[in-house]
């Protein structure tokens, strides 16, 4: 009769779990984008300016799907081709997007839901992670899974959606580990499943977010080669009988893998020639200092007014600016991952998770000291003189983001396998502590009526129009202003028109781009150049204000 009974515990339990997992997610979400929710989605993350952006490309990608566009060019700074490369991608987000538009919400919703659907599947894959790879407990997953969701240094830049695609980390970390362990169990099929589907994740993710990528991949390869260090001889050795042994499946998911990049790099290599590179000096004003490491920002929650009133007495030269300055790990866990690292050190030989956890603790310490500086020299040098990609970037601090992703594994095995047993209160304490330190209050200023009015009532140009340019809107005040106000009004109203302009703003500008301070008297003249120069003909120009169409003034 026992037996009997227990039979359908487990499913029960199974359920339980599942619904709680769920319950959890939608818990933390709620943390994440409490804002949002609670004013009706009224107000959204980021400004009239970067969340505008977003959405123009994401639009652009509608267009794509719809068969109305080529994939990498989009209608702004016509005529330039491969203009996608001038920013980042938002592939995948703009797949979730898509499928989200198609329930009827207008398109600066459907951006914010289509981020909260990222940290979603950056919630439950981190979850299947820490249990399939970490084999820790049901609840510390749940726990860190939360964590990684909220995590600060992400919050802060919710606006820039492409950065989110961290979620995509745990799912590409189980894809890489399942095809080494078949690879080791001799299983030819596996290996190639698992092994090239990481393949293909990494190059529609590289499409998505180049930073984000890199960043993984740059942890990655450091990662292995620690990995090899830290192995045995027994464990290298078979490694290497194994790969030898299946060397042309390992071959074959390299060669998907370099294929699933080629859509990336057949655009991005070319207008990296047009453009030019990121100069050393320029990534070295981004790298991090010394008190930039716990660097929470003066939004958050817990500690963003007691750290910086600190580090002011601490550091009194050190000034915190810019748009990057808050990457920062928060202290609470920051304190854990020190006595993790230490733990895991004592007890690295003993299991092989806690090997593999030492593994990615010393590629986290050793890349993290990469983007360092101190007293002006920073470790970064050699990282942007020797590794592919790394010429690329410029805000190099932005890696601390990615760091919460290993931190947040490292200390949850801690937590996890490692610390003696704690009380259910301490423990408890500790786990609100931790969600708490994690919360902020974001750049959230995007009034979502406001926005959609700016692209309300548009009709058709004149059927002899075939390029259009905009004008300025009224009271175009500062130097921000005066850049992006009317140049991402076109690039959206472009997008939803499916119309080509020669306005637009991005990372990259083209060469002679000169669209800025659109109410002054020469901005027709500055356009009228550009036209002849391009040999671009049938243009008319759009008012913002009245959205009338009209021919330029000659």
């Amino acid at each position: 009769m026992q037996v009997q009974k227990s039979q359908p515990a487990q499913p029960v339990r199974t359920a339980a779990k599942a619904l709680f997992l769920l319950a959890a997610m939608c818990f933390f979400l709620y943390i994440q984008f409490r804002v949002q929710i609670n004013n009706g989605f009224s107000i959204l993350y980021g400004d009239s300016y970067d969340a505008a952006i977003v959405v123009a490309i994401l639009e652009h990608w509608m267009n794509v799907f719809r068969g109305d566009s080529p994939w990498s060019q989009l209608y702004y700074f016509y005529p330039y081709k491969n203009t996608l490369a001038q920013t980042d991608g938002y592939f995948l987000i703009a797949v979730i997007y898509s499928i989200i538009r198609q329930f009827g919400p207008d398109s600066f919703l459907a951006s914010e839901l289509s981020n909260m659907v990222v940290r979603a599947i950056g919630f439950l894959g981190f979850y299947w992670m820490m249990r399939k790879v970490f084999r820790v407990s049901y609840g510390w997953a749940v726990l860190s899974a939360g964590l990684f969701l909220i995590a600060n240094n992400l919050t802060v830049h919710g606006t820039r959606v492409q950065l989110a695609t961290l979620a995509f980390a745990p799912i590409v970390t189980v894809l890489l580990h399942q095809a080494y362990v078949a690879l080791l169990a001799d299983d030819r099929g596996r290996l190639a499943v698992r092994g090239g589907g990481a393949g293909i994740a990494l190059g529609a993710w590289a499409l998505t977010c180049f930073y984000i990528t890199w960043f993984f991949i740059f942890f990655t390869v450091i990662l292995a080669f620690v990995l090899l260090c830290v192995a045995n001889q027994q464990q290298r050795r078979a490694l290497w009988h194994a790969t030898l042994r299946h060397w042309w499946v390992v071959a074959c998911v390299g060669v998907i893998a370099v294929i699933a990049m080629i859509p990336l790099l057949s655009v991005y290599l070319p207008k990296a020639a047009e453009s030019g590179v990121r100069s050393y000096e320029s990534a070295l004003k981004y790298v991090v200092e010394l008190p930039g490491i716990l660097q929470v920002g003066e939004t958050n929650i817990l500690f963003g007014t007691l750290y910086n009133n600190a580090i002011k007495v601490i550091f009194p030269a050190y000034t915190w600016e810019g748009e990057y300055y808050n990457t920062g790990i928060a202290p609470i866990i920051f304190v854990l991952l020190c006595f993790a690292v230490f733990a895991v050190f004592r007890q690295r030989k003993l299991h092989p998770i806690t090997q593999f956890t030492w593994a990615v603790s010393l590629a986290s310490l050793v890349t993290w000291a990469c983007v360092i500086k101190v007293n002006e020299s920073s470790l970064w040098f050699f990282v942007y003189t020797f590794f592919p990609g790394a010429k690329a970037l410029n805000v190099v601090g932005a890696y601390q983001i990615f760091l919460m992703f290993p931190i947040t594994v490292i200390v949850t095995v801690y937590l996890a396998r490692l610390l003696p047993r704690l009380p259910v209160s301490i423990l408890c304490i500790l786990s609100g502590l931790l969600i708490v330190e994690e919360m902020n209050r974001a750049y959230i200023h995007l009034d979502r009526k406001v926005e959609l009015a700016k692209v309300a009532n548009l009709t058709a140009a004149p059927a002899d129009c075939k390029v259009f340019y905009v004008s300025g809107w009224p009271r175009q005040d500062s130097v921000i202003d005066n850049i992006y106000a009317h140049n991402v009004s076109a690039m959206l109203i472009a997008e939803l028109l499916r119309m080509p302009t020669i306005n637009g703003f991005a990372s990259f500008n083209p060469p002679d781009w000169n669209l800025a301070y659109p109410n002054n008297n020469d901005y027709d003249q500055r356009v009228r150049t550009y036209l002849q120069n391009h040999a671009i003909t049938d243009v008319c120009k759009l008012d913002l204000s009245t959205k009338q169409w009209s021919l330029p003034p000659q």
